[in-house]
């Protein structure tokens, strides 16, 4: 077959790139083929694939300047130096680095070839462990060939529903084990002691980290409750409470530890009644911003906030409040600020 020009419409290609586009152009029924030379100006680049009809891809970058609807032809070479371009081709392809590389090594059993740098390879251990590994489709099916299911302790986030004190929880479980975690957002506090039921697995008693039934109001609503398994119970944590109102500010903790605060701003005094050879006040009276369970062990302090010669007695005066006077070697008509704390417990 002798050599013919192909030049219908015209092309558009940047510097340096090896793609082609026409416009007005039939390459692909025009029996224009990989190993036809594009020429324009004084660029002459081989083809390596006729993509459609406005479409060619060039065996390497374009070596003149970008063109832009600008006119080309194509020698459609005959046969035997088409064949010479391609074998040509494949050659650089076959010589590039990856393929003498990979020739070059020593191939034997329970090798894999990786890549230590452009062009350059080299063989690790694939033991028959590893390959065991490598064909598992899931992480779950990983898990299963490693031997390591995944942790019971793992939290889960399940879906709450039931009641204030019988809770149900789907959490999509296949089991419940001894360490099994989740957490759930209930939509009610409980009144009292409460259940669980865990993807129907029946309900089972509730406990606080102390080892006891649930007090009323131990579930938050407005953070979530992680519950854990111990093989009889469902042990359950709690968010630290924090809240304040008139009377001052409380932090609740789940062991049922609680600590009240407040400020009672010039509220205490005045200092203006005899007791012997010294004065007093009135006792002042704090209410607690949350109450707590029990008198025992619930210790109460104030202090006075002054540089006068003056000192208080704190005393409590039930599981709500607590009350302060004050006392001075000489009377005092002015009002003082007392700085109470309670720490006790609330359940």
């Amino acid at each position: 077959m002798s050599a013919t020009t192909y030049s219908s419409g015209t092309i558009s290609v940047g510097a340096g790139s090896t793609s082609v586009t026409g416009v007005g152009t039939t390459w692909a029924s025009a029996g224009v083929r990989a190993g036809d030379l594009l020429i324009a100006g004084t660029a002459v680049v081989p083809i390596t694939a006729v993509n459609s009809a406005t479409s060619i891809t060039l065996s390497r970058g374009w070596t003149g300047a970008a063109l832009a609807g600008a006119n080309y032809d194509i020698l459609m070479v005959d046969d035997a130096v088409r064949s010479l371009t391609s074998a040509n081709a494949l050659l650089a392809q076959l010589t590039g680095g990856t393929l003498v590389s990979l020739a070059a090594m020593a191939s034997s059993a329970d090798q894999m070839p990786y890549f230590t740098g452009v062009g350059v390879m080299g063989a690790t251990a694939l033991t028959p462990a590893a390959r065991a590994l490598l064909d598992d489709a899931s992480a779950a099916a990983m898990r299963t060939t490693l031997e390591v299911p995944r942790s019971p302790a793992a939290s889960v986030y399940g879906a709450c529903a039931g009641s204030a004190n019988a809770i149900t929880v789907t959490a999509g479980l296949p089991a419940i084990a001894v360490g099994t975690e989740i957490r759930f957002r209930a939509a009610a506090a409980n009144t009292g002691a409460a259940t669980l039921n865990v993807d129907g697995t029946g309900p089972k008693s509730c406990r606080t980290p102390t080892g006891i039934a649930l007090p009323v109001g131990y579930i938050l609503t407005t953070t979530d409750t992680v519950a854990r398994y111990d093989g009889t119970y469902w042990v359950l944590g709690r968010e630290i409470e924090r809240g304040s109102n008139a009377n001052g500010e409380y932090v609740r903790f789940a062991d049922g530890t609680q600590i009240c605060t407040y400020s009672a701003v010039g509220a205490a005094g005045p200092i203006m009644t005899a007791e012997g050879a010294i004065w007093r006040s009135t006792e002042y009276s704090w209410t607690f911003p949350a109450s707590f369970a029990a008198t025992g062990n619930l210790a109460v302090n104030g202090s006075l906030r002054t540089g006068a010669a003056a000192w208080n007695k704190v005393r409590v005066t039930g599981i709500s409040s607590a009350s302060v006077m004050l006392f001075a070697a000489n009377s005092n008509v002015n009002n003082f600020t007392v700085d109470f704390s309670a720490i006790g417990r609330w359940y």
